[in-house]
C-alpha cells in the first residue's frame, strides 16, 4: 500500500460528510420552504459514481423542501488545476442523471464560481416543474445586462445572478455545501 492509499484510508471522505451535512440540514426544513437552492460541490477524489449517486440523492431530497416554482443551481467548478473540482464530462454525466430523477434541465451556464475568483465552471440549472419564478429583469437591475448563457467575470459570479432571479423580497434560499453558520437565508 503506498502513503497516498494509507492517507485515503485514514482519512474521512469529506465529499460523503458535506452530503451527510447538507442532507441534515435539508432534512430540518419543512415542506416547500425554499425558493432557491445553489450547491457547489467539491468531491476530491471521491470516485465518479459516488459523486453522481450522492448529488442524485441531495437534489431528491431537495425537492421536498424547494417550492414547486422554485429553483435549484448545481455549479460545477471545472478547473483542471483545482483538484477538488469537477471535469466537465462528469458535470454533465450528473446533470443526465438528475434529468432521469425527472428534473428539468433549464439551462447551463458558463462563469466564475466564486466571486473575483480565477475558477470557471458549469452552473446547471434545475426546476421541479415546468412552471418556476425566474425574474430576468432583477437581473438586468443588479447587473445593468443579461448577457444569456455567459456570466462575465466582472458581473457577479453565477450562483449570486441567479440568486438575484430566483428569491424575490422575503424569498428563502440556501447553500447546500457551505460550511460557514449562514445556511439558510431570507432575501431582504
Amino acid at each position: 500500500m503506498s502513503s497516498t492509499d494509507a492517507e485515503a484510508a485514514v482519512l474521512p471522505n469529506s465529499f460523503a460528510l458535506s452530503l451527510s451535512d447538507a442532507l441534515g440540514r435539508l432534512s430540518g426544513l419543512t415542506d416547500h420552504s425554499l425558493d432557491y437552492a445553489v450547491g457547489t460541490p467539491e468531491p476530491g477524489r471521491a470516485p465518479a459514481g459516488e459523486v453522481i449517486a450522492g448529488i442524485r440523492t441531495l437534489w431528491n431530497a431537495l425537492r421536498r423542501v424547494l417550492r414547486p416554482s422554485g429553483m435549484s443551481l448545481l455549479v460545477c467548478d471545472s478547473q483542471p488545476e483545482n483538484r477538488s473540482g469537477i471535469p466537465p464530462e462528469l458535470a454533465w454525466r450528473i446533470a443526465f442523471s438528475l434529468q432521469k430523477e425527472r428534473w428539468i434541465l433549464r439551462n447551463a451556464v458558463i462563469g466564475p464560481v466564486r466571486p473575483g475568483g480565477p475558477s470557471t465552471g458549469i452552473g446547471f440549472i434545475f426546476v421541479p416543474r415546468i412552471r418556476y419564478s425566474f425574474d430576468i429583469d432583477a437581473v438586468r437591475a443588479q447587473y445593468g445586462t443579461n448577457p444569456g448563457d455567459v456570466v462575465l467575470p466582472d458581473t457577479g459570479c453565477i450562483a449570486d445572478r441567479f440568486a438575484v432571479a430566483a428569491c424575490s423580497r422575503g424569498g428563502r434560499l440556501t447553500d447546500l455545501f457551505t460550511t460557514g453558520s449562514q445556511k439558510t437565508a431570507v432575501v431582504r
